[in-house]
C-alpha cells in the first residue's frame, strides 16, 4: 500500500522527469509535430554548407539565396565540354564571385586535358592550379573522364 509520503515523493519524481525531458521537446511551426531536434524557424539561423555546387554565371541569384538561407558554397569548376563552358570561363566566375562575396563563396579549381599527350602539359597544368590556390581555390575537382573517356596515346 502507497503511503502519502510514498505517494508525494513519486509525484516529485514524476514532475521533475516530465519537466527534464519535455525541456528539449518543441512544436514545429511548419508541421506542428513534436520535435527534439531543429524546426523551421531554426532553418536560417543554421549555419550552412553545401559542398558541392555550380555556378557559371556572372549572375548572383544563387549567391543572394544562400545568403538568405546562411549557406556558404563550395562551388566546382569541372572539365565536362561542351555540356560547361571552357575552363578559363569557369574560372573567370568562380574568382570574380569569391572576390565579391567570400563569406558565402568558395570554390574549387579543376584542369583541362585539353593537349595532355604533349610535352610540358604537367608543368602547365600545376603552374595554373598553383596560380587558381594563390586566387583562394581551396581544393582540385578531377573529373570522371580521365581513364574512362580519355586516355594517353
Amino acid at each position: 500500500m502507497m503511503t502519502r509520503e510514498h505517494f508525494f515523493y513519486n509525484f516529485i519524481y514524476i514532475t521533475l522527469f516530465l519537466i527534464i525531458t519535455g525541456c528539449n521537446i518543441k512544436k514545429d511551426n511548419y508541421t506542428g509535430m513534436l520535435t527534439e531536434h531543429y524546426s523551421m524557424d531554426d532553418f536560417k539561423k543554421v549555419r550552412k554548407i553545401d559542398t558541392h555546387a555550380h555556378i557559371n554565371t556572372d549572375a548572383k541569384t544563387m549567391i543572394e539565396e544562400a545568403r538568405a538561407k546562411n549557406f556558404r558554397l563550395m562551388v566546382m569548376a569541372v572539365d565536362v565540354v561542351p555540356e560547361y563552358p571552357p575552363m578559363p570561363e569557369q574560372l573567370r566566375v568562380k574568382f570574380k564571385h569569391f572576390q565579391e562575396d567570400p563569406d558565402v563563396f568558395t570554390f574549387s579549381t579543376a584542369f583541362t586535358l585539353e593537349g595532355w599527350d604533349e610535352p610540358g602539359w604537367s608543368q602547365k597544368v600545376i603552374d595554373q592550379l598553383q596560380r587558381d590556390f594563390d586566387k583562394g581555390a581551396l581544393g582540385v575537382k578531377v573529373w570522371k573522364n580521365i581513364g574512362m573517356g580519355e586516355k594517353d596515346k
